[in-house]
């Protein structure tokens, strides 16, 4: 004989979740998703910055080509501002522009659009854009405006070296030029001394200052 269950109202209250039940699972899930979302976070911060150096290192080979070229690194300088110095290396190693010395004074020669002129790097596996609007569609690789980016949106940074004690910290094995990201918070300090005398501090002073924390130097990182 079948045993019949009846279902009383006091049947159905054993079966139901507490309420302090309920709240347990909703702070479990709440941490997790907090886990989660910071795991999901430094990957994509590891990720950045992975792609940050190799960009540089890229661009170092650019400019090593560019100075066998020339005999010598782009002689670049802030004095029309950070956004144009990066525009300005954009198109030395895109091929479009050229570095000529007459009486000691620097100049740079765009090359005819027409010509065949020959990029240093492939700028087709880099990110570019405009600076002062890293988000824009890049319309064509020949705009005067484009530059390269970083995986946060800002130029990469390049000093010309003009110390006489290059190579005096060892981890720049004697190259005569520096290349930056300004990494996650696009801040960095001293940018516009190191412009103007192209000399970088040592790695513990700059790294002392909480606005060069997250930075990528090349031959440092």
């Amino acid at each position: 004989m079948k045993k019949t269950i009846l279902f009383t109202p006091e049947n159905r209250a054993k079966r139901a979740f507490t309420l302090v039940e309920i709240l347990i699972v909703i702070a479990i899930i709440a941490v997790l998703a907090a886990l989660t979302t910071r795991v999901a976070d430094s990957v994509t911060q590891a990720q950045g910055r992975s792609r940050a150096a190799a960009d540089m290192a890229a661009i170092a080979v650019g400019l090593d080509a560019f100075k066998g070229m020339y005999n010598d690194y782009p002689r670049l300088s802030a004095k029309g501002g950070v956004e144009n110095c990066a525009r300005r290396l954009y198109k030395c190693l895109a091929g479009q522009s050229y570095m000529k010395v007459e009486d000691r004074q620097v100049k740079f020669i765009d090359v005819d659009k027409e010509s065949d002129y020959k990029p240093l790097l492939d700028v087709t596996l880099m990110r570019i854009g405009d600076p002062s609007d890293p988000d824009a569609p890049v319309s064509n690789y020949d705009n005067d405006r484009n530059a390269f980016i970083d995986p946060w949106g800002n130029p990469y940074l390049y000093y010309y070296d003009t110390s006489i004690m290059v190579g005096s910290i060892g981890a720049w094995e004697g190259t005569s030029f520096f290349l930056m990201s300004m990494g996650e918070d696009g801040e960095s300090a001293e940018v516009q001394s190191m412009f103007s005398n192209g000399i970088m501090p040592n790695e513990d002073d700059y790294r002392s200052n909480v606005k060069n924390v997250d930075n990528i130097v090349y031959g440092w990182d």
